[in-house]
């Protein structure tokens, strides 16, 4: 992708955009290269595997409807909470065994509001495809239920049961990587190396 400016008359300069990732601000709820933590529902699986030893199995999803995956996470503060306004996008690496167009939902629970209820962002993630795939999701695209405050996570959890969801028993998937990220954005390569100059100062 490419973008060409024209300021005040000047001639066009046809800018690079580059994206990079700084490894202070990515975090890794499954690495499929890191040793094996035993969790919930899930199973561990050395047959089907994309970078590591193993993945995550999910399986009997009309069963096994809800995962917590707060274990995963950073531990909270004080008050409970894990800051994760700092992230841009999430990603998943992913594989299912067929297409049956089933869902699961990510889930982030945030504080709790009057009333006793909770605030959370959630979005449908939909297994119209077989095999793997890496999803890359915008935090922008999660729905907010009760505006919920991304400084303010309270756990992280997946639900294959509510939100009219279309539950399929038959469905099967394996998870090798799923973690969050800050994405830093340069239009070329002087900006990137002027930024990276002044970071090692």
């Amino acid at each position: 992708l490419s973008f060409c400016l024209n300021l005040k008359g000047d001639k066009p300069d046809r800018l690079t955009f580059v994206q990079t990732y700084d490894p202070n601000y990515i975090h890794y709820v499954f690495n499929a290269e890191e040793e094996y933590v035993k969790h919930g529902f899930f199973e561990k699986n050395e047959e089907i595997t994309l970078s590591g030893k193993y993945s995550y199995k999910w399986e009997k999803q009309d069963q096994n409807t809800y995962i917590n995956l707060s274990t995963f996470l950073p531990k909270p503060d004080d008050n409970g909470y894990r800051d994760f306004s700092v992230y841009d996008y999430i990603y998943i690496n992913i594989y299912s065994e067929e297409k049956t167009s089933s869902t699961f939902i990510i889930a982030l629970n945030c504080q709790e509001i009057e009333g006793g209820k909770n605030a959370y962002f959630y979005y449908y993630v939909t297994m119209n495809f077989k095999g793997w795939k890496e999803l890359k999701i915008s935090i922008r695209e999660f729905t907010k239920n009760n505006s919920p405050d991304l400084s303010k996570v309270t756990s992280l959890c997946f639900h294959s049961k509510g939100w009219s969801q279309m539950i399929d028993p038959t469905s099967v998937i394996y998870i090798d990587k799923f973690y969050f990220v800050k994405a830093k954005f340069y239009f070329n390569k002087s900006e990137k190396k002027k930024e990276i100059k002044n970071e090692k100062r």
